[in-house]
């Protein structure tokens, strides 16, 4: 009987702390007139954490390594038909699935960039490692393309009371002029704390997340 209570204190021991290791943010999502809640679930792993990012009919997974690049990432969109997961073996992203209802099963190399298909997800400490801009390489959710990114830290500014770095994302190259986007990291956590980019063609109302206090 000692045994007994004692495996089951031992249980509910392991679940009180792995609770621990997972934190939910909530964010304030507003679309135009449209209003809807995303919820970002992270998770401590012994290398590194997992991601689950539920916005609507969205929901992406990520597995992030120590060094805060992106190893697996699974997204999926039941609107469109989306259902892909894709693996970086070191030098080759393997892609299968399904995108737009069509079969997916390619390989695309890398140019040597890291990956980071979130860069929203602790930016801020991956900025800090590699200077005020890195380069990176993320794969299109709408196409399972590879897309080579750049973000630059353009400032620090307060926002709810604390400081935030102000990650200015867009594509590489000469379309860089094209699309971009904002990640409002805390400074010192790099926890997004505010996103903002314009999801859509020229007139799209501008998408806009604030994270609940």
């Amino acid at each position: 009987m000692r045994k007994l209570v004692s495996i089951i204190l031992s249980l509910l021991l392991c679940g009180v702390l792995s609770d621990a290791q997972t934190t939910v943010y909530t964010y304030d999502k507003t679309k135009g007139k449209e209003r809807a809640k995303v919820v970002w679930k992270e998770t401590v792993t012994p290398n590194g954490r997992d991601v689950v990012i539920k916005d609507g009919s969205k929901t992406y997974t990520q597995s992030i390594g120590a060094d805060d690049a992106t190893v697996k990432w699974h997204y999926v969109n039941t609107a469109s038909g989306t259902d892909y997961t894709v693996v970086f073996n070191g030098d080759t992203y393997r892609i299968k699935g399904k995108v737009k209802g069509k079969a997916i099963d390619k390989e695309e190399h890398t140019s040597g960039y890291p990956w980071c298909q979130n860069i929203s997800v602790k930016g801020g400490p991956l900025l800090k490692k590699n200077g005020q801009k890195l380069t990176y390489e993320c794969i299109r959710p709408d196409t399972g393309g590879l897309q080579r990114m750049v973000a630059t830290n353009i400032g620090t500014t307060t926002m709810g009371g604390i400081a935030v770095n102000d990650l200015k994302v867009t594509p590489a190259g000469a379309m860089s002029k094209m699309w971009s986007c904002h990640d409002f990291c805390d400074a010192s956590t790099g926890v997004l704390v505010k996103f903002q980019a314009v999801e859509g063609i020229p007139g799209t109302p501008e998408t806009v997340w604030i994270l609940e206090k």
